[in-house]
């Protein structure tokens, strides 16, 4: 039907006919492409412990959505996709949506891409969403597939995109593969819970460290419960190669000094990081400090910019 295409010079290539799609994809930032399925990541089939998936060849080979949505669904990790067909487009990202991908429409015309400022400019957006606009201000980001443009959209955490032709045009299809539901809906006792529990932070583990394969992890270590919960797994599992680091001031700093006694608790390294103000008017005023933002807000959230020094 002649309409998909990766046009973009610093973008995975394959030849094409189509033409109504164009994706964009920054081959910089680890994207792999074969046969038209272009992955970033890496993914683990759910269920299986630590089994690596080849998100290639899984994806690659579903030829409906229904065959797509099932083989996303056995899947775990940090990734996303883009899968070329003769007459549609897949995208997909994980879970969590570690690896963001953006959208929109204009004139019969879809782009695709990991870079929302690159959609945003290709759909000729110059002025925010008034509602929008408003929901940032107050959260700090836009939520649901929103963005700060009207026409401008991003794939929520667990959600796929179809593209197909169609005689009248693209039709985009948002489809949401995984929610996460709050509450205890196992009906389970607390002692039930805490055992599911502590079995999925020992999976999770697994998977980490098989990955890490005895490369140093390098931990941001602060005071709190959430850090020290990765780091007594860590010392459990037995991995030695940890890095703990904290920042801020050197002196008179209570988040430092519980970050220090943890490490050195578990035995593992601990480093601080000094931050001052000097130091902060230099390093935001940065090239790399503005290349952090283009790559990190995606034109919807604040990007987190306390450990960006460290």
């Amino acid at each position: 039907m002649g309409c998909l295409a990766i046009q973009e010079s610093d973008a995975p290539q394959r030849d094409s006919i189509m033409k109504c799609v164009r994706i964009h994809l920054r081959a910089e930032l680890g994207w792999r492409s074969q046969n038209g399925v272009h992955v970033r990541g890496s993914a683990f089939l759910r269920g299986t412990g630590a089994a690596a998936a080849d998100l290639s060849s899984m994806l690659g080979e579903s030829l409906t959505t229904d065959e797509f949505i099932e083989a996303v669904k056995r899947l775990n990790g940090f990734y996303a996709a883009v899968v070329e067909r003769k007459d549609s487009v897949f995208a997909v990202v994980d879970h969590t949506r570690s690896i963001p991908l953006f959208y929109g429409q204009k004139a019969g015309q879809v782009y695709l891409s990991d870079d929302a400022y690159w959609v945003r400019d290709q759909l000729g957006e110059t002025e925010y969403e008034r509602l929008a606009e408003i929901e940032f201000s107050l959260c700090g980001y836009v939520t649901g597939p929103d963005t700060l443009h009207a026409t401008l959209k991003q794939l929520q955490a667990g959600e796929a995109l179809h593209i197909e032709v169609a005689a009248g045009g693209p039709v985009l299809q948002p489809i949401r593969y995984y929610r996460r539901i709050y509450g205890n809906v196992w009906h389970a006792s607390v002692e039930e819970l805490c055992e599911a529990h502590e079995e999925v932070l020992k999976q999770a583990t697994a998977r980490m460290l098989k990955q890490a394969n005895g490369r140093c992890l390098c931990l941001p270590l602060s005071a709190g419960r959430d850090s020290r919960l990765i780091a007594m797994m860590l010392r459990r599992a037995g991995y030695d190669n940890v890095q703990t680091f904290t920042y801020g001031r050197p002196e008179n700093n209570a988040e430092a000094d519980g970050s220090r006694q943890v490490a050195e608790q578990l035995g593992f390294r601990w480093r601080l990081v000094p931050y001052s103000h000097r130091q902060w008017y230099d390093w935001f005023r940065t090239p790399e400090r503005q290349a952090f933002y283009r790559l990190a807000d995606g034109v919807c959230s604040l990007p987190h910019i306390q450990d960006w020094p460290a």
